[in-house]
């Protein structure tokens, strides 16, 4: 019969290629843009020339839209899978310390297996601060998102005249995208401790 910790150790095996190809698949693709509805180039609370200026001004600011939505992606993954690598870890180990065989090498090689893995999923989460990294991409990202939908529903929250409306949501466009610098800028990898 086949010792139970050789069976482990081929589970912890493949989740931990899953954790890791799930992380590494977030890091290298890129992810597309969902549009949600219709955009500028539809809407008629605009001249032409207004629609032409704000169809321009998305399009330099999708690149910056789709690494958002990228580094959120990743960073989310990180943390999240932190979490639950931890999780299980914490139940687990309590548990099989009770038939943990220091004879035998699978128990070994899965106890230190699982605590390495565990303990590096979780170091580089909070060295990469993934969990204020995740947050502060997705939440320029969907302010970007909400004051598009704002402008394109109830443009005249922004101004009195066409220039003034566009001006507005220039600037506060450019807020946001401050704050995402200031977040990535302000959150660098660290080896503080835990």
């Amino acid at each position: 019969m086949m010792d139970l910790w050789i069976i482990g150790n081929v589970i912890l095996l493949i989740a931990a290629l899953f954790t890791s190809v799930q992380i590494a698949a977030a890091a290298y693709k890129k992810i597309s843009l969902h549009e949600g509805g219709s955009g500028f180039e539809d809407s008629n609370k605009f001249s032409e020339e207004a629609r032409g200026e704000l169809i321009q001004h998305y399009s330099r600011i999708q690149g910056t839209l789709i690494f958002w939505k990228n580094q959120a992606t990743l960073y989310e993954r990180l943390y999240k899978y932190a979490v639950v690598w931890s999780i299980v870890s914490a139940v687990l180990i309590p548990v099989l310390i009770q038939v943990f065989d220091p004879t035998n090498i699978w128990s070994r090689i899965f106890m230190t297996a699982l605590s390495i893995s565990t303990g590096l999923l979780i170091a580089l989460s909070r060295g990469f601060k993934s969990e204020e990294l995740f947050r502060a991409f997705r939440t320029s990202e969907s302010d970007f998102y909400d004051l598009r939908r704002r402008l394109l529903d109830l443009p005249d929250n922004f101004g009195k005249s066409e220039q003034e409306i566009l001006d507005n949501y220039f600037k506060q466009v450019e807020k946001i995208r401050k704050a995402a610098r200031d977040a990535e800028l302000n959150n660098p990898p660290s080896a503080s401790p835990l």
